[in-house]
């Protein structure tokens, strides 16, 4: 498969979005995790990306945005993921993906599903 994978990061209302774009599969899902896990090794600790210009997503997509997760996960975080349509969305339901990288039909909702984690950990630590 060509390699048309683009991951545009940005803040969007207080929070990290990353907008996945193309198709990611075993040829490019490498780069995709090198991406996500060094935006979070870099002190975002929770990032959304958003699905909605996604394409195609393989097992090695999967795999990559699971073991970015984990990483989040380990580092106090969460890698969340929002706006699948189509082939990608029913990908997420059928591999329980949906559940477990907490997925939102929204992107605004994702965003806000963040920003309410973040202001826990805030008020915790108050």
């Amino acid at each position: 498969m060509r390699d048309d994978l683009e991951l545009r990061v940005e803040a969007v209302g207080g929070c990290l979005v990353g907008r996945l774009s193309g198709a990611t599969d075993l040829s490019n899902a490498a780069r995709l995790e090198a991406q996500v896990r060094n935006i979070v090794e870099l002190g975002e600790r929770n990032l959304v990306v958003d699905l909605s210009g996604t394409r195609f997503l393989d097992s090695a997509a999967l795999a990559a945005l699971v073991s970015a997760h984990h990483r989040a996960q380990v580092l106090g975080g969460s890698v969340r993921l929002a706006g699948a349509k189509g082939p990608v969305r029913k990908i997420l339901e059928v591999t329980r993906l949906d559940v477990i990288l907490d997925y939102h039909d929204d992107l605004p909702a994702a965003i806000a599903a963040a920003l309410s984690v973040d202001g826990d950990r805030v008020s915790e630590s108050a």
